[in-house]
């Protein structure tokens, strides 16, 4: 319709007048409620020696999506200075061939938005797990004794590809059985670490907006769908009131200041090492606050 509008084929695009449809207050949603510390718990600790452990560890430790674990190379982790850059995402996608026939695989692709892109810091317990995963890694490859490089990607298919959504769900889903652990989607991870940072202290807000890639709106949605307590949505809108008082007052943005909400990078770094220390004591890996990518 655009390319026909801009042709002049037809006079207006009617698609623009149509009203984005929106989730009625009580319409099911697939959301679901996020694990609590104590289940993080308990699936990390499961998950400690198998394959998931470094997938677990990273989701709840900084919130990115599935597509984005997925997609990133051993380039995108800096073990020197802690970080992890996201910048991209996986997709099934398939072409019809001439005969007729389809064919699907995964492909790499950029984010839809630019706040996709961002770099968050990995905490010691996630490192060491990654490290680890790298090393089973490079042995099983070279145990094959295959002529081909050494997979780029941190998580791989059998030929060294990026895995396959399809088949993390199926080992996700069997992980979960065994040990008896309430199965949640793989994107509800995302909306544990987010709960997990608020009800630390509501004026997270703005930092977990960053971690999660998304508008502070976003971030809101997340947690309004993520069934916070009443009294825990309220905290938060206290809290961004406080912030947006003290904005007016000295003249600054209101974001910017709820990022900078520590006073400084040092104390901001103290206060969030506090959090990990005490989350990673109930082995969740919280990473430390995102940086700007």
């Amino acid at each position: 319709l655009p390319i026909s509008e801009r042709h002049e084929l037809v006079l207006s695009n009617p698609v623009r007048r149509t009203e984005k449809a929106r989730r009625g207050e009580f319409e099911p949603t697939q959301v679901q409620v996020p694990w609590s510390i104590e289940e993080a718990q308990h699936a990390l600790a499961c998950a400690v020696g198998t394959p998931l452990e470094s997938f677990f560890s990273l989701v709840l430790s900084t919130g990115m999506r599935r597509g984005e674990a997925l997609a990133l190379t051993w380039g995108d982790i800096d073990f020197e200075t802690s970080t992890v850059s996201i910048d991209k995402t996986i997709r099934r996608e398939s072409l019809i061939q001439r005969d007729g026939s389809r064919v699907s695989g995964v492909v790499v692709v950029p984010p839809k938005t630019a706040q996709s892109r961002r770099v968050n810091h990995l905490t010691t317990p996630v490192l060491d797990a990654l490290r680890r995963h790298k090393l089973e890694q490079e042995l099983d490859w070279i145990s094959r004794d295959s002529h081909e490089a050494t997979p780029i990607h941190v998580f791989t298919n059998a030929h060294g590809g990026p895995l396959d959504e399809s088949k993390l769900s199926s080992r996700y889903r069997k992980f979960c059985r065994e040990n008896n652990i309430r199965q949640i989607r793989i994107h509800d991870m995302r909306h544990t670490f987010a709960t997990v940072l608020i009800d630390d202290d509501p004026r997270n807000i703005a930092a977990v907006s960053k971690a999660l890639g998304v508008s502070q709106d976003d971030a809101r949605k997340v947690l309004d769908d993520s069934k916070l307590s009443a009294e825990q949505i309220a905290q938060v809108k206290v809290a961004e009131l406080e912030l947006q008082k003290q904005a007016q007052a000295l003249g600054l943005n209101f974001e910017q200041l709820a990022v900078d909400d520590r006073k400084s990078a040092r104390e901001m770094q103290i206060a969030t090492d506090r959090k990990s220390t005490r989350l990673n004591s109930s082995h969740i890996p919280l990473s430390r606050m995102p940086s700007s990518a």
